[in-house]
């Protein structure tokens, strides 16, 4: 399971430890994720926690929503950046407006309807006529970070370095595309320590059952 987007070693225990038992679980698993090569390679070791912000309380779920570009990346199948949301990743081509209008329209708003907010930063693909007819015609007001301050938007930030270590990790010969799905499907499972919970416990109330998962109903015990 660790193999999937390599995550870090509280998150695979907690993955493991839902799906499967052994004696010194904990031990074995945290030097095995600690000998990892590749996580060793491509991920920070050091890292600068910051005051959390204020933030509104959204009502409903994806009310509001935190949208940027990833890349560029090596050319797999012809993508080379990502446009990351709920974590939604969508592999894209260019960053053009065209394609991020239609990325989002395709892949977000088509499967999780339209939010009441956008925040993003002033990259040209946002700023454009295009984007703003977009947003206007579906009624989303757009919150815009402040220029060249990526702590502005940390949400996606911080997706962006996981995301991006853990197709660093996993991709042979910057082949990154196909090993895609399985990334994001362990990064939606795998334990967030600032919410005690995946992503996914928050958006369909229960935990999704990962490649190798012991217990076929996925259910923990309490």
């Amino acid at each position: 399971m660790h193999n999937i987007s390599h995550p870090g070693i509280k998150a695979t225990i907690k993955l493991i430890s839902e799906r499967l038992v052994w004696t010194n679980m904990n031990h074995d698993v945290g030097d095995w994720t600690q000998a990892c090569m590749k996580c060793q390679k491509v991920k920070i070791h050091r890292h600068t926690s910051s005051a959390v912000g204020p933030f509104s309380h959204p009502d409903t779920r994806f009310e509001h929503i935190h949208i940027d570009i990833v890349g560029p990346l090596p050319f797999s199948n012809g993508y080379n950046y990502i446009f990351p949301q709920w974590p939604v990743a969508i592999p894209i081509k260019d960053t053009s407006a065209e394609s991020v209008a239609k990325a989002l329209v395709e892949n977000r708003i088509s499967y999780y309807g339209v939010s009441a907010t956008i925040t993003t930063d002033r990259g040209a693909q946002f700023e454009s006529r295009l984007f703003q007819q977009l947003t206007e015609l579906l009624g989303i007001k757009r919150i815009r970070t402040t220029s060249y301050h990526p702590m502005a938007n940390g949400i996606v930030e911080c997706l962006h370095r996981q995301l991006k270590s853990s197709l660093t990790s996993v991709m042979v010969n910057n082949d990154w595309s196909n090993k895609f799905p399985l990334v994001m499907l362990d990064l939606r499972a795998t334990i967030k320590q600032d919410m005690g919970c995946c992503p996914a416990d928050l958006v369909y109330g229960t935990t999704l059952r990962l490649p190798g998962g012991f217990f076929a109903s996925g259910k923990r015990s309490d």
